[in-house]
Order: structure tokens, then sequence, then C-alpha cells
């Protein structure tokens, strides 16, 4: 499971790399003060958080407040395709 944040597309970038810094520095202080540690990986316009514990998740859920509105974000389970490889058909 990781938690997939969808950053903005745009500008060259620009917006997909500010908010790229603005939930990196919100994940930073929820880690800090939740003692919860995370890895996190950029997949073209989105933002994959792996937590090392599956009870975390759920600890996730319940207290990220970020101090900011910031792009939406979900829980993705494993073998279930990632929202951004999904394509509508005509």
């Amino acid at each position: 499971m990781y938690i997939c944040f969808y950053l903005p597309s745009g500008a060259g970038g620009l917006a997909a790399q500010h908010a790229l810094g603005l939930i990196r520095g919100e994940l930073k202080q929820w880690s800090d003060r939740h003692q919860v540690p995370y890895k996190t990986k950029v997949h073209r316009y989105t933002l994959r958080v792996i937590l090392e514990r599956e009870q975390d998740y759920t600890h996730f859920e319940i207290s990220w407040n970020p101090s900011m509105r910031l792009p939406r974000y979900e829980l993705v389970e494993p073998g279930e395709i990632p929202p951004e490889k999904l394509t509508s058909s005509p």
C-alpha cells in the first residue's frame, strides 16, 4: 500500500515542484510529530509515500492535518491499478 498525492501539471513543471516542496515539508513535520518513518518516490505527476507498517496508514488518515491546502491524495492498495494509469475510453 502507498499514499498517492496528485501533483498539479502545467507551468513547465513549476507548479508540481512547488507543490512537491510543500508536501514534503508537511510530511516531515507529520513524521517527526508522530514518529512514523516514510519513503517517497515521484512518479510522473504523483508523489508516492510508503510507510513501514500497515497500521501507520490508518494513523496517517486520522492524523494528517496539513497547515495549508495541499493536492488531494488517496491510499492505493497493492495490485490495484494506480489512478494515474487509468484512462477513459472514448
